[in-house]
């Protein structure tokens, strides 16, 4: 709207001066003419307005030569050639006017052209880093080439500089006489630029007789003449300064320092980045340490409880077989219930050996295996552990379920599915563990009636040591490692184990494994 006003009001002047023309041809220089004056407002009108205006007033100035005709001003030859001139010199000016906007228009379009390739090229350095030393290094070296001059026969020069409470801290540079000056401190308060950019932050400039003590004669030692400081933003914590300067003259225009402000953010984007990959990095060299301190732990322990118990297990035995002497029937009767104990003893410590085995090769012995006779010996080693409250139900089909399998490792994975469906069916009820053919395998689910699994929980259920802790099985102790080694052995074989559950009624786990 702005422009367009500004246009009428300079129309209206080139008419304007037409006019006037015309009267002082008329009352003022009868003897002389003056009318070859009125090429001016149409040139002008040519070189400043739009076509449109342009044949308006073209159209103006012709009429008036022909009123001067008229009032007898001037011949009729003289009027002629005024009228014939107006239009080849508004169009020769609108010509020569359009073709200096589209040239300018062509080289804008061709610096705004350089400028997005360079920020383009400037992106892919700092993303192509994820060490936020490396990330400021490069940031200065696309400043300087982008955005500072070079002067005196000097380079282009750009540094980085951080800002550490009250002090500001030069922590990279690009040049040679630059980087020597690494490490330089200065107050904050000494930087106009500084400053300016804490509060606007945008890009400021500041020139070295704006400068005090120390840093004036810095600056001054590396011949520049102007410096341009852009805020480098990490989140929402200031990290710093990138610094442009000029060596040739002591001004910076707006596109430089637009372009400063956008490598600056830039900056501050990949900083971001590389700071937070960093911090996964640590984060994930702690937890691989912590799980070969579990490794180590489970291993060293795991042997050393193995001895012990194998001692506990013989005695044991020797009691059945009443080897020590005869037992008496009150004591026979407890002596299944202390077998079933140090057999589930043993099975935690087989489980920790497994988890041990299995970070470096588990080697597994195959063999074609009917999963009725196995899941018979299982339950069968399983009925001492159970109260009244529990009862197992085998159901098994008529024909064989051969699958190529290690029979004492899918015995353990049963083992487990059978325990933790006794364990967390606190309140009793039926465990029932079904055979059945799939596709050219088996199949093997055990269902329980028990406290279930909520939807949230399930990520967690097949992790190393990942117990599902809740105010109902908080008392219900366990090693967290039973599901974890399970579905692994299960899946080094070609099979797998799901679950399906709902909180309160129970859950479903299904062993899975390839034909024999």
């Amino acid at each position: 709207m702005a422009a367009g006003r500004g246009q009428l009001v300079f129309a209206a002047v080139c008419v304007l001066g037409l006019v006037l023309i015309l009267l002082a041809e008329r009352f003022w220089t009868r003897d002389v003419t003056i009318g070859a004056l009125s090429v001016f407002p149409v040139g002008l009108a040519g070189w400043l307005l739009g076509r449109r205006a342009l044949i308006a007033i073209i159209l103006i100035g012709v009429a008036l030569r022909i009123l001067a005709l008229g009032f007898g001003v001037v011949g009729g030859l003289t009027a002629l050639s005024q009228a014939a001139a107006l239009p080849l010199v508004g169009v020769a000016c609108h010509m020569a006017a359009s073709s200096r906007s589209s040239s300018a228009a062509e080289l804008d379009r061709e610096r705004q052209l350089r400028e997005l390739a360079f920020l383009l090229e400037a992106a892919q350095k700092l993303a192509s880093s994820l060490d936020p030393a490396v990330v400021l290094r490069r940031a200065v070296e696309v400043t300087a080439q982008g955005v500072s001059r070079p002067g005196d026969g000097r380079p282009a020069a750009a540094a980085y500089h951080r800002l550490l409470g009250d002090v500001v801290r030069v922590e990279a540079a690009d040049d040679e006489p630059s980087r020597e000056t690494v490490g330089f401190e200065y107050p904050l308060a000494r930087n106009q630029a500084v400053l300016g950019a804490l509060r606007s932050g945008r890009a400021s400039i500041v020139r070295p007789d704006h400068m005090t003590g120390v840093l004036e004669q810095h600056v001054r030692a590396l011949g520049l003449q102007v410096l341009a400081f852009a805020p480098v933003r990490s989140g929402n914590d200031l990290h710093g300064f990138l610094v442009a300067t000029a060596r040739d003259a002591p001004s910076v225009d707006r596109r430089e320092l637009s372009l400063l402000d956008m490598l600056a953010r830039m900056t501050g984007l990949a900083l971001i980045n590389a700071e937070h990959m960093q911090t996964q990095r640590e984060h994930a060299d702690r937890m691989e340490n912590l799980e070969k301190v579990k490794s180590h732990f489970l291993n060293l322990v795991s042997h050393e409880l193995r001895s012990p118990l194998t001692v506990a297990l013989g005695y044991v035995s020797m009691l059945e077989e009443e080897a020590l002497g005869p037992l008496t029937p009150q004591s026979r009767s407890v002596l299944p219930i202390v077998i079933a104990k140090l057999n589930e003893i043993e099975m935690l410590v087989e489980q920790m050996l497994e988890t041990s085995r299995l970070e470096e090769t588990l080697v597994l012995n195959c063999e074609r295996v009917d999963l009725r006779e196995l899941c018979r010996e299982v339950v069968g080693t399983m009925r001492p552990l159970l109260d009244g409250r529990h009862s197992i139900e085998l159901v098994e089909p008529e024909e064989q379920v051969v699958v190529f399998a290690d029979r004492s490792r899918v015995g353990t994975i049963l083992a487990n599915l059978l325990g933790n469906a006794i364990k967390y069916s606190p309140e009793g009820g039926l465990v029932r563990c079904e055979i059945s053919k799939q596709g050219g395998g088996g199949r093997v689910s055990v269902s329980d009636e028990g406290l279930g699994i909520s939807e949230a929980d399930m990520p967690r259920l097949f992790t190393r040591f990942g117990r599902i802790l809740t105010p109902e099985n908080q008392g219900i102790l366990g090693t967290g490692l039973g599901l974890y080694l399970s579905r692994e052995v299960a899946r080094q074989h070609g099979g797998d184990i799901t679950v399906k559950s709902r909180v309160g009624l129970g859950s479903t786990f299904t062993l899975s494994l390839p034909a024999g």
